[in-house]
């Protein structure tokens, strides 16, 4: 598959839109379903103004586009993992308000690249739905030295089944918790971890601001984690 080279410009124009268009790219494309998510998402970023330099999309606007248009959910995914394998979008995993994660759709810019096209980036939405980048998190295993204790390399090992397991943003969010009650401990992170799966995350987070009765998480990782 041919990658699109440059990437779209920071600031798109609705009169101006077929020049923003990486040259080579709509003949480069060989599916329609990827043609038809392609030019719906250029559409609907040039549609707004970047907020935060960035161009994004949610699944729920993906859906709406997708339902009008007939076209089913199976050929919008198909759709969308070409335009991330091209890279016309860069995807981003953001903690969302339900205490979820969310998959979020960024255009491919200059300003993009290299605020996301690492894939070292905490996301997360707010109540408002906006995406808010964070700035560039410790990997989990500098955070688990500095929160918990030594890193050996048995614990290297299982903290690396973990994410695999449960995603990296439960762990991170997990080892916070663990923090907060005092519980600096593997067996303890691992047991958070195994209840969001049985019981839900969302009744977790319910627990957790009961017991703050108000209070904000604070510390030096406190901006990567739910609020």
């Amino acid at each position: 598959m041919t990658r699109i080279t440059p990437p779209f410009p920071d600031v798109l124009g609705a009169s101006g839109l077929p020049d923003a268009i990486p040259g080579g790219l709509l003949s480069a494309i060989d599916s329609l379903a990827e043609l038809k998510m392609t030019l719906f998402c250029i559409w609907a970023f040039s549609q707004r103004d970047p907020i935060g330099g960035l161009y994004w999309l949610r699944k729920a606007d993906i859906d709406t586009h997708r339902k009008v248009h007939g076209l089913d959910e199976s050929a919008a995914v198909e759709g969308l993992a070409r335009a991330v394998a091209r890279g016309t979008l860069l995807p981003v995993y953001a903690n969302a308000p339900d205490g979820g994660i969310e998959l979020v759709w960024v255009l491919h810019t200059p300003g993009a690249s290299a605020a996301v096209g690492s894939g070292d980036c905490a996301a997360r939405l707010d109540a408002a739905g906006q995406l808010i980048i964070l700035p560039p998190r410790p990997n989990v295993f500098k955070l688990y030295e500095e929160n918990i204790g030594p890193l050996t390399g048995l614990i290297g090992e299982e903290l690396v089944a973990l994410s695999d397991d449960f995603s990296e943003i439960w762990l991170r969010e997990a080892i916070q918790i663990a923090v907060e009650r005092e519980k600096r401990n593997l067996a303890y992170v691992r047991g958070v971890l195994r209840r969001w799966r049985k019981e839900g995350k969302r009744r977790e987070a319910d627990q957790r601001s009961s017991e703050r009765d108000g209070r904000t998480a604070t510390g030096k990782y406190a901006e990567y984690f739910e609020r």
